[in-house]
């Protein structure tokens, strides 16, 4: 979502949202976010809190840099790092990676430790979701969302991620959900629409499909980012 509006951006269901806070994703469209625009940024929005989220474009364009791959894009994450700090960022959250690196979750928190040191601020993993391809994700199903609360590590919770969760196991856990986005380990709580199927950050067109999420945002720990990722530019 672009903050360069003249209106106030809203969801049509859920309404105004507020940009207080902003994420910087992948499906930005600067390309690539250098540590010039993190400073322009701060200086033409002064009340926006920014943050980078996941493989955001950098120099070296749109990596697929992840923790199973962190020790190969150590120099990419670096400049995640370096424009983190100029923006002055109080957080960031990365995915896991894919399965098939082979690795064991174990060594998956192990980079998130590294990569927090590098950083200097908290590293969340963020709770992924299953598909059918190419072996699936670290932390995609609700034993391993049980895992991220359990470990002592920082996570962002994806309730777009959790919807697909939930379609593919039959089940809702939202007991689960909700203790997860009270702990003050959650840094981020992420929420957009979807089919049930794969991750298309589309906006909300009907209540149904926000009000099983209302709990679990209610639930929120006070120090929880809550991020609106619906593409407002689709019609």
């Amino acid at each position: 979502m672009s903050i360069a509006s003249d209106s106030e951006p809203r969801d049509p269901v859920i309404g105004p949202l507020s940009l207080k806070n902003v994420q910087l994703c992948p499906q930005n469209c600067i390309s690539p976010f250098t540590e010039d625009d993190a400073l322009r940024l701060r200086e033409q929005y002064p009340d926006t809190a920014f943050r980078l989220h996941a493989n955001a474009r950098m120099s070296g364009g749109h990596l697929l840099a992840d923790l199973s791959n962190y020790l190969r894009y150590r120099d990419y994450f670096q400049e995640i790092a370096n424009v983190s700090s100029v923006l002055g960022a109080q957080a960031y959250t990365v995915h896991p990676g894919a399965k098939r690196s082979g690795q064991p979750i174990q060594k998956i928190l192990d980079n998130a430790d590294r990569l927090q040191d590098q950083m200097g601020v908290p590293v969340g993993i963020e709770g992924m979701y299953p598909v059918t391809a190419g072996g699936g994700f670290y932390f995609d199903s609700w034993e391993d969302y049980e895992r991220l609360l359990a470990e002592d590590c920082y996570f962002a919770l994806d309730l777009s991620h959790a919807n697909i969760l939930r379609t593919n196991s039959g089940v809702l856990n939202d007991a689960l959900l909700r203790e997860m986005a009270a702990s003050e380990r959650c840094l981020e709580i992420h929420v957009s629409h979807n089919n049930g199927q794969k991750d298309e950050h589309c906006k909300f067109s009907s209540p149904d499909q926000y009000e099983w999420m209302i709990p679990i945002v209610d639930s929120a720990h006070h120090r929880t980012v809550i991020f609106y990722e619906g593409d407002l530019r689709r019609d």
